[in-house]
């Protein structure tokens, strides 16, 4: 599959953790608490399916890793400044994501920073 079409894919629940590598009590806690909610298809009561897209699959990687390297409260901090930058007027192509949570949009690369493609995180 190109990466064109990967990333108009959608994915399940279960491909969603396999990519990410998280657990389903993880993806059920960050949407329960809207650290990443699927932006496809929302779950609407028990049973219920939910579709994540490619960006939320970055963004899952994204928060995995900051979880790893520093902390659940880091990766929050970093998910509210990207949805910040994400909202601004010029969106940028890509972000640089420090292992403080800091997000540097536009920015060369820092040490010791995930870059994160922009294609429509929510």
């Amino acid at each position: 599959m190109s990466p064109t079409n990967l990333a108009q894919r959608s994915f399940s629940t279960a491909e969603m953790m396999e990519l990410v590598g998280c657990s389903h009590r993880q993806a059920h806690y960050w949407d329960a608490t809207h650290l990443l909610k699927p932006s496809v298809v929302a779950a609407t009561g028990s049973g219920s399916r939910r579709t994540y897209s490619a960006a939320d699959v970055e963004l899952g990687r994204m928060i995995m890793a900051l979880a790893r390297f520093g902390s659940l409260a880091t990766a929050r901090v970093a998910v509210a400044r990207l949805r910040n930058v994400v909202e601004a007027t010029e969106r940028p192509a890509g972000v640089y994501v420090t292992f403080d949570g800091a997000v540097l949009a536009n920015a060369p690369a820092a040490e010791a920073a995930l870059w994160l493609p922009i294609g429509g995180v929510s």
